[in-house]
């Protein structure tokens, strides 16, 4: 991850390449706002001038364009902009990991208090406010719960299914009809 961090990084800020991202003929990727920084730097204010790449020394001729005149560089950017919804999604997980983490003993919360019903971590039950409290692993209690949900729904499928039964049956029959 840091190599992939160095290559979407500008060599003039050292930060991720803020778009448009220029590529210039020696091929090295400079943010446009680095380059005019660069440009004033090396007093390179005509659109036919030249100034020297940042990386390699070697001159580069904007030959009429300017800055605007440079290509941008597109799989950069599009590679930059994955990386960073990419980096996004692995920041919101590693939240998401830490807040099953025990804030008072920095363990996994791999049980269920079942008297307070709520996650707690083996040193909690141990050691802990839950000592005397009746607990389970978070997967067993999980899977119950789902089973219990899925029950319910069933439960309330059928009786819909019964409301709808009942609603087609001619008033005369409904003193046969059992819910």
């Amino acid at each position: 991850m840091e190599a992939l961090v160095q290559v979407l990084s500008c060599p003039v800020c050292l930060e991720l390449f803020t778009p448009p991202v220029l590529v210039l003929s020696c091929a090295h990727n400079f943010c446009k706002k680095c380059l005019e920084k660069i440009l004033i730097l090396q007093n390179c204010s005509h659109v036919n001038g030249h100034f020297s790449c940042p990386m390699c020394r070697k001159t580069v001729y904007l030959r009429g364009g300017g800055l605007i005149g440079l290509p941008r560089n597109i799989l950069v950017e599009n590679v930059l902009e994955k990386f960073k919804y990419e980096l996004e999604n692995l920041h919101v997980r590693e939240q998401d990991r830490l807040s099953q983490i025990c804030e008072e003993h920095g363990e996994s919360m791999n049980l269920v208090c079942l008297t307070d019903d709520k996650p707690i971590c083996a040193i909690c039950k141990l050691f802990g406010d839950h000592e005397s409290h009746t607990v389970a692993k978070i997967a067993e209690v999980y899977a119950e719960r789902k089973k219990s949900f899925i029950k319910g729904l069933d439960w309330v499928f059928q009786q819909s299914e019964y409301a709808e039964q009942a609603r087609k049956v001619p008033s005369k029959n409904l003193d046969s009809f059992v819910l």
